[in-house]
């Protein structure tokens, strides 16, 4: 069993960069800004992963663009991993991957839970092993993170 996978980055750079270091990858990675409609069918994927973006949009954006926009790629009982820096406000540290002040805007993940569980997504609960549910995490920057999974409903 394989799979057929596709990435996207907002950064222009990132792509030219992993066409150059991968170019067996060719047009399965591109350019896309996750504040506007994704270029991809409805229903297109099983898997959707989401991974430290959001920090970077504002949630108008992620409530009424990219949520609903990684649903609606998503094929019935699909599932989306979610994972982003957590709280209320705005997240300023030095970051010395990039030697620089950096800021991340936090977002609250029983507001990001609730509007995914609208657009007909269901939290995947905790297995014996404890994996499933709200997860989190601090990274070696101090930032705590929240992540989870959640599968589509098969009616939608």
């Amino acid at each position: 069993m394989g799979c057929d996978a596709y990435g996207v980055d907002a950064v222009s750079e990132n792509i030219m960069l992993a066409r150059e270091m991968h170019p067996e990858l060719g047009g399965r990675v591109t350019v896309a800004d996750l504040r506007t409609p994704l270029p991809f069918d409805d229903g297109a994927f099983d898997l959707v992963l989401c991974n430290a973006v959001i920090q970077h949009i504002r949630r108008d954006d992620v409530l009424n663009v990219t949520l609903p926009e990684l649903v609606r790629v998503l094929g019935p009982s699909g599932v989306l991993q979610l994972m982003f820096k957590h709280g209320r406000g705005v997240l300023s540290l030095f970051d010395a991957d990039y030697g620089e002040e950096r800021s991340f805007l936090l977002h609250d993940e029983q507001e990001v839970l609730a509007a995914l569980t609208a657009l007909g997504m269901d939290l995947i609960e905790p297995d014996e092993a404890g994996l499933g549910g709200l997860m989190y995490f601090t990274d070696p920057k101090g930032a705590g993170h929240c992540v989870f999974h959640m599968r589509k409903r098969a009616n939608r």
